[in-house]
């Protein structure tokens, strides 16, 4: 599905360009379509987010059911 989704170290590449105030991790764990294990998507976007020097009240990887305020 690269074609039409960003992988987690695109997601953070394109917050950055964007200059986006915050980032939400979206679309992990929903389907089981890959072969990575469910866990590994938002791993990655959160690594990638430290290394770009976003910490986690920029870059947030929501929990099932949870909310934020912007």
């Amino acid at each position: 599905m690269r074609f039409v989704h960003l992988d987690p170290e695109e997601a953070v590449r394109a917050a950055l360009d964007l200059e986006a105030r915050y980032t939400v991790a979206m679309h992990w764990g929903t389907f089981d379509l890959t072969d990575e294990p469910p866990d590994e998507p938002p791993r990655r976007f959160r690594a990638a987010a430290e290394a770009a020097n976003l910490g986690p009240d920029r870059a947030w990887v929501l929990a099932v059911g949870e909310t934020r305020r912007w």
